[in-house]
């Protein structure tokens, strides 16, 4: 390797296998081999010795390859420097070209877009105003018109959409006319059907109460028949009663009249014979 022969260290491959060869072969036996462990420890010291001399020597021959290396990236600064001022001249120059072509080429990108943007815009102008009028197109064949061929077909459509409206308007208010009329006769007949309604009610309530008086009649003129009768067959009853009892008083007032010469005597054992019978009664 190159330098390799510049890194020199105390501890050389040498002296590593010897070390190798004493150490590797120490070994504790047990808990209570303390021989042993002093010879392990004994050994151990020498080897951090060993690596601290390794570490100072590293140290010696890294401060030197530092300074070296500062001065290779110094020397690269400065002559990277020289490099890029004359590059920087030349892309200066080549900028001239490459910069005007960047511009040349944004310019017209922004030329293109502007131009798009006015088509569309034209575009869409195009399709609202058409659709304002209730027109049928083609997207195609409105995009390739010019300004005028379009101006010339946007006024027939929009002349033919305004007389169809105007016919459009004129049928919408025959209709509503129509309709008013219409909704007059339903009034109308709604209303006739009403009062007709109204005044099979009136004479289904007049009948109603008609039969009611009827029938209220006709209970009253029962009720007084049947009072009639009862005060008939009440006097009838009655007149029978004191028939009988002239009958009873005349044969007593016979049966007796020799016995009684006068009325009033008679009358006076009438009166006694009646209170008797009334008692046994």
């Amino acid at each position: 390797m190159i330098y390799q022969e510049l890194i020199t260290y105390s501890v050389t491959n040498a002296a590593i296998a010897k070390l190798k060869d004493e150490y590797l072969q120490l070994k504790v036996v047990g808990f209570t081999d303390k021989k042993g462990y002093a010879l392990c420890h004994e050994a151990r010291m020498i080897l951090v010795s060993k690596r601290g001399e390794v570490e100072k020597r590293r140290k010696e021959l890294k401060s030197d390859s530092l300074a070296f290396g500062k001065q290779v990236d110094s020397e690269a600064r400065r002559i990277t420097l020289e490099l890029e001022s004359i590059e920087n001249h030349l892309r200066e120059q080549q900028d001239i070209i490459d910069k005007e072509k960047v511009r040349i080429k944004e310019e017209a990108e922004r030329f293109e877009k502007e131009k798009s943007e006015a088509i569309r815009h034209r575009l869409n102008e195009r399709v609202k105003n058409l659709i304002s009028v209730g027109a049928e197109f083609l997207l195609e064949e409105i995009e390739q018109l010019s300004d005028e061929d379009f101006d010339l077909m946007l006024s027939r459509v929009t002349a033919r959409f305004n007389e169809e409206t105007k016919q459009a308007e004129l049928i919408a208010e025959e209709l509503l006319k129509a309709k008013k009329e219409q909704d007059r006769t339903a009034k109308i007949l709604r209303e006739q059907q009403e009062e007709n309604g109204r005044l099979i009610l009136e004479a289904a309530r007049r009948d109603r109460e008609a039969l009611d008086r009827e029938v209220a009649e006709r209970k009253d003129r029962e009720r007084k028949e049947k009072e009639i009768n009862d005060a008939i067959i009440a006097v009838k009853i009655k007149a029978e009663k004191l028939a009988r009892e002239n009958l009873a008083d005349q044969a007593m007032f016979d049966s007796v009249k020799i016995e009684f010469p006068t009325i009033e005597i008679c009358w006076g054992e009438i009166c006694r014979l009646r209170k008797e019978a009334a008692q046994k009664i």
